[in-house]
């Protein structure tokens, strides 16, 4: 009985999406196609194994203020790239962080690193470390975008040094302590691992860690699994979503910044279902 009042008592709630989805079938518009694609959004975020954190719960209302307005530039989504709703977060995650020391590992065309570099403090030092112009190594996800050797987006500025290094080659070594990183080269398990591995060791107390494509199951990428490890091991991943956008971007901060910055416990499972349909069935089915 409990299943069936639960049951029925969602339907009511999202009445009017499921006869759109219906009438979708029969005569497919643009709204029906967007619903389709917003049911699966929803579905994917419930299910996902890494709990989020909501926009809003990690960038509240408030009133104009011209040091956290962030800067965006058209014509960086790229295919092999983060998207725009991705860059937005990197970039509202450097305003709200302020580090004096960025490490990105993936420059690719050199998006990210102007967006990094665009909303970062002004005495903010970028190290960005891709593959030098004369080497494309097979064993690496995505070679046709390893084989990129154009950075037309990457900032002219001494406050950006580039590594041209194989990072399985690097020796890890910087002149200062990192307090943002961003991971965006080889997917791969021993890529993931690699570049995580070689990170680390340059953290700050204050430091956060963000890596790309975190949630992809196909193309041979590692990374959800060996986030996954690092979550059994005790470490508190997390990602952060909007009402119907999700991103790639798995976040790790630690604990000094956790307090310092106030950010929300994640949330995910029967939280999310709740949020999402105002009834709590993830446990009325158990």
């Amino acid at each position: 009985m409990v299943r069936l009042t639960t049951t029925a008592r969602v339907l009511l709630h999202h009445g009017r999406n499921v006869a759109q989805a219906a009438a979708g079938l029969l005569m497919p518009t643009k709204t029906a196609l967007e619903l389709a694609v917003r049911c699966r959004m929803t579905s994917m975020d419930i299910h996902l194994p890494i709990p989020s954190v909501f926009l809003a719960g990690m960038f509240p209302e408030q009133p104009p203020d011209s040091a956290i307005v962030v800067k965006l530039m058209a014509g960086t989504a790229l295919n092999g790239a983060p998207n725009i709703f991705e860059q937005f977060i990197l970039c509202a995650l450097v305003k709200k962080i302020q580090p004096q020391t960025i490490l990105e590992i993936g420059t690719f065309k050199g998006a990210t690193t102007w967006h990094l570099y665009e909303n970062a403090p002004l005495d903010a030092t970028i190290y960005t470390l891709d593959l030098p112009d004369d080497e494309v190594p097979g064993d690496v996800t995505d070679v046709q975008l390893a084989a990129n050797k154009r950075r037309p987006f990457l900032p002219s500025s001494n406050r950006v040094r580039q590594i041209l290094i194989d990072s399985k080659k690097w020796d890890g070594v910087l002149d200062r302590k990192v307090q943002f990183a961003f991971i965006d080269a080889d997917h791969s398990y021993e890529g993931i691992r690699n570049d995580t591995e070689k990170t680390l060791p340059l953290l700050d107390s204050y430091a956060c860690i963000c890596w790309h494509d975190a949630f992809e199951k196909d193309f041979g990428y590692g990374t959800m699994p060996y986030l996954l490890e690092l979550r059994k091991k005790g470490w508190k991943i997390f990602r952060l979503r909007s009402i119907h956008e999700i991103s790639s971007i798995a976040i790790w901060m630690s604990e000094p910044m956790l307090e310092r910055l106030k950010i929300p416990a994640p949330q995910s499972g029967a939280l999310l279902s709740r949020y999402y349909s105002g009834v709590d069935w993830y446990n009325s089915r158990l």
